[in-house]
């Protein structure tokens, strides 16, 4: 800006200069007559009124600076708060991006939680009904009861000793005790009448008085029944009092008298009172006759009632739900009020009326008065048995459906919020947005190598099979026959929607363990096993714990002692990861381990196994399951997968590690083919077959070079002093260049780690269900240009962007489709820069070499700051003296050497090589500084006189 302003100030002076010069030039012209004194004359009267003039300006010119640099300031501060506001844009449509897809899937979510309670309705509706009507029928038939019911009718009866009896006396309550357990039982075979008909009461000592003793007195109550003879009480006791009365002395208790130990006559039986309440006959045919008249005219006024209260819905329906026009259209209310009510007592005046039809049409003829009176009672309380059972039915009905339909006023209230907030981001969101908001998810690209095309049809193979299972499950659950070969039908999208995601996975602590995906790995018959080439197909076993449950079903967490078979079902697991082959054997130890700890409850689990397993029950058929009911379909991918044919698989030699989320929120990395499925918190690094092999190909040749220089003829002692001094050298910049190394990587270490801290807990949220496998980083970190195997700090970069879905954006980032080419190019752009470059590189590779480049300038303000890693540069004079000090004690010990003693000088040779291998093991390897190199240089004595 400064500069600016100082050739904005230098070209205007030099206009005015020009303006100046060329209003003389055009006043003096060409004229002869002015000389140059009276030019300069001319000039300096014209720069003295220059000079009054701006006197006069300066005032003022401080305070038009004072304005421009204001206006100057203004203008900045607008350009910055449009550059924020552009970001905060960004940000704002990215957000309301993922807000339109996290309101895409709750809305798809309530339409298959509402299909499910409109599937469930009419059964619902159906069985509330049903029980208004049962209530109804039973209240009508206890009114009926209560009605024909016989007035309570009582006979005291006095049992005693015969007078003729001349044998011993009885016992005291030997008398009652037998008539208890032996009288109804002999004056029934005498009557030749049901034994229910009389039913003793009371005790002796309420009954007898003491004067009366040993007789006693008992008290029998008197019930009606269908007995063509006796089966009115008061026929009953008429037909007691003549048989006592005619037969006598031959009226015989048998089963009395062999209790009592005495003959057959001695027992005595004579009727001591009677409570028999006078009553008018009961015409059965015509009391159900006049109360269905009554039901008739009540069940007619109870049809027109539902009639209305159907009409009453509808129209609430259409005026709260319906389109524009229906709603003005249906606004005068038919019954006002609660329906529920006037639809409970009208069900209930149909039932009545049912149970008097019923009634009715089994009752005995006009002819048959007596037997159709004795018929009632007993037909009435059959109905009101058969009722009770109907409406336990119902009501078991009731109680399974209730709770889900119960929440859809409540999903319908959710589902309105949701309409109304992807209504409102439509209108909000511009039109480039708009286009990029998509439901399906699309297929890889080859530019985006981060993203599998292999995993993407593995998975889509198996969302088929599970949708197409998913719409049999519904077909059978609701008795329909559905088409197994349609893929792409109605049906199986519909199913895919009503599937919803299981509550104990939404709860906070929820969390994949090792143990949980081997434990499923084993159910699976996906064997652990490296030789045996499974171990690609763990990642099923992570989907079937985290399967959405189908239509209908509901998890339900099993009682403390059934939950231990659960750790049983863990434990195989474990064996299986300590290489047991997975077979028939395997299953059936599982099974045998799960029965053994059910019968023991009062084992205690072990480990970090699921700790709490579940069973599965249907809504509607009330079918349990302890599986998942679409587990077996992961069985049937699983096989599938393996009869595949085999491609060779980038990183296969990785399978079997993967990344999971602890408790406390770190990330740890386990392989599943371990026994023990220790964690490690460090990437590892295995190298592949290949790489192995060209490794130990490369160390045995050097290890036989090595060899046949060490057994080479001896040279001579002044070429072996240049080996020396050439082998010191060499091992003195490998230990410096080793510790440059060093300290660079743990420089990127620990600025890796810096920038790491955020990353790392959204990786570990997004790890907790959805564990990753080692191989699938590896190919994303290659695809975005990351080598882990020489930069394995960076792996979470790789590791974030693997948890981003592949419609994923930064905010302010847009894609490009060209198609006017004839050929579609995809290219970004920024919104907030405003740049369009066809040559831009996806987002995610930007980010990488951001992060990189941010990476690496840490780094190297760390290297800056380190002192050991600074003396590794600037130390060529000191390594050439330390070279030149030795290079001249070798020298004069090999001339003494040699003048005096010729034929030592192998020996010499010898000694010196075996004393500088000495001296560079005890350098302490790659972790000693330069520093400690040079002392250890100084610090050699001469090697001749050694």
């Amino acid at each position: 800006t400064m500069a600016h302003d100082a050739l904005a100030v230098a070209h205007e002076a030099r206009r005015g200069g020009l303006e100046a010069v060329g209003e003389l030039l055009n006043e003096f012209g060409n004229r002869t007559k002015f000389t140059p004194k009276l030019v300069m004359d001319r000039v300096q009267e014209e720069l003295a009124l220059n000079v009054r003039y701006l006197a006069t300006l300066e005032p003022q010119l401080k305070p038009a600076t004072d304005v421009y640099e204001g206006l100057r300031a203004t203008q900045e501060r607008a350009a910055a708060l449009e550059g924020e506001l552009k970001v905060l844009g960004a940000i704002d449509e990215s957000l309301a991006r993922e807000r339109w897809q996290l309101l895409q899937q709750t809305r798809i979510s309530l339409v298959g939680q509402l299909a499910l309670s409109t599937r469930i309705k009419p059964e619902l509706k159906a069985a509330l009904s049903r029980l208004g009507e049962l209530h109804g029928r039973v209240a009508m038939v206890r009114e009926l009861r209560d009605k024909s019911a016989y007035p309570p009718t009582y006979l005291t009866l006095r049992c005693e000793l015969a007078p003729f009896y001349k044998g011993a006396a009885l016992a005291e309550g030997a008398m009652w005790a037998a008539c208890r357990e032996h009288l109804v039982g002999d004056l029934s075979d005498y009557l030749q009448c049901d034994e229910l008909q009389l039913v003793l009461q009371g005790e002796e000592d309420t009954l007898t008085p003491e004067a009366m003793r040993p007789a006693c007195l008992v008290r029998l109550f008197v019930v009606p029944s269908m007995n063509e003879r006796v089966g009115e009480p008061r026929e009953l006791i008429d037909a007691l009092r003549s048989s006592i009365v005619s037969m006598g002395r031959d009226f015989t208790l048998p089963a009395l008298a062999e209790a009592l130990g005495v003959p057959e006559h001695a027992p005595a039986v004579a009727i001591h009172s009677q409570d028999a309440p006078e009553y008018t006959p009961l015409n059965a045919l015509r009391l159900l006759r006049e109360e269905l008249v009554v039901a008739k005219r009540a069940a007619d006024e109870a049809r027109v009632t539902l009639s209305s209260v159907t009409e009453e819905r509808d129209r609430r329906f259409r005026q709260n739900w319906g389109r524009l026009k229906e709603r003005t259209r249906h606004t005068t209310p038919v019954l006002d009020g609660p329906l529920g009510p006037r639809k409970r007592a009208a069900e209930a005046a149909l039932g009545r009326e049912h149970a008097l039809l019923h009634l009715e049409k089994d009752c005995p003829a006009r002819e048959e008065v007596r037997r159709a009176r004795l018929w009632l009672p007993v037909e009435l309380k059959k109905a009101e048995a058969a009722a009770a059972e109907e409406i336990t039915r119902a009501q078991s009905t009731v109680d399974r459906l209730a709770p889900t339909y119960a929440a859809r006023r409540a999903l319908k209230a959710q589902m309105r919020a949701a309409t109304r907030q992807l209504l409102a981001l439509r209108e909000r969101l511009p039109a480039y947005v708009l286009e990029s908001l998509k439901v399906r998810v699309p297929e890889p690209r080859e530019e985006d190598g981060w993203h599998s095309r292999d995993v993407y049809l593995v998975e889509k193979r198996l969302v088929q099979l599970l949708a197409r299972e998913a719409s049999l499950l519904d077909a059978q659950a609701v008795g329909t026959e559905a088409d197994p070969g349609v893929r792409s039908s109605w049906a199986a999208v519909k199913a895919c929607m009503q599937m919803r995601m299981r509550p104990s996975l939404l709860k906070p602590d929820a969390l994949i363990t090792p143990l949980q995906v081997a434990a499923m790995a084993v159910r699976l018959g996906i064997s652990l096993r490296r030789e045996d080439g499974d171990l690609f197909l763990l990642p099923v076993a992570v989907e079937a714990i985290t399967c959405p449950l189908p239509s209908g079903w509901f998890e339900e967490a099993l009682a403390p002692a059934l939950a231990i078979a659960s750790f049983a079902v863990a434990g195989v697991a474990a064996a299986a990861a300590a290489n047991v082959e997975v077979s028939a054997r395997a299953a059936a130890a599982e099974v045998e381990v799960g029965a053994a700890a059910r019968a023991n409850s009062a084992a205690k689990p072990q480990g970090d196994g699921p700790r709490d397993p579940f069973r599965f029950r249907h809504v509607t058929t009330g079918e349990v399951r302890a599986e998942h009911p679409l587990l077996f379909v992961f069985a049937q991918h699983v096989q599938k997968q393996r009869r595949r044919k085999a491609k060779p698989r980038k990183w296969g030699h990785l399978e079997g590690w993967m990344q999971f989320a602890t408790a406390d929120g770190e990330l740890e990395y386990v392989d599943l083919a371990d026994r023990l499925l220790t964690p490690q918190a460090a990437l590892p690094r295995l190298e592949a077959p290949s790489v192995r092999a060209r490794r130990e190909q490369c160390e045995h040749e050097q290890a036989k070079t090595k060899f046949g220089a060490e057994h080479a003829a001896a040279p001579s002692p002044s070429k072996g002093r240049n080996d020396i001094m050439r082998l010191v050298a060499q091992q003195i910049e490998k230990e410096r260049m080793d510790t440059r190394a060093q300290c660079e990587k743990e420089a990127r270490v620990t600025a890796a780690g810096r920038v790491q801290s955020v990353y790392r807990k959204v990786r570990a949220k997004a790890l907790r269900l959805r564990p990753s496998a080692l191989p699938e980083i590896f190919v994303a970190a290659s695809a975005l240009e990351i080598e882990l195997q020489q930069s394995p700090e960076l792996a979470w970069l790789a590791e974030m962007l693997l948890g981003c879905p592949s419609t994923f954006f930064p905010a302010g980032w847009r894609e490009y489709k060209d198609e006017l080419s004839g050929e579609t190019r995809t290219f970004y752009a920024n919104e907030i820069s405003g740049l369009l470059d066809e040559r831009a590189a996806h987002p995610f590779r930007i980010e990488v070499r951001s992060v990189k480049a941010v990476v690496g300038a840490m780094a190297s303000e760390l290297l800056e700051s380190d002192e050991t890693y600074m003396e590794t540069f600037g130390e060529n004079q000191v390594l050439e003296q330390a070279v030149k000090r030795k290079a001249a004690a070798i020298d004069q010990s090999a001339e003494l050497k040699m003048l005096e003693e010729l034929d030592r000088a192998a020996v010499v040779r010898d000694t010196e090589t075996r004393l500088v291998q000495q001296q560079l093991r005890g350098a302490g390897g790659q972790e000693q500084s330069g520093r400690s190199n040079r002392a250890s240089l100084a610090s050699l004595t001469p090697l001749g006189a050694e």
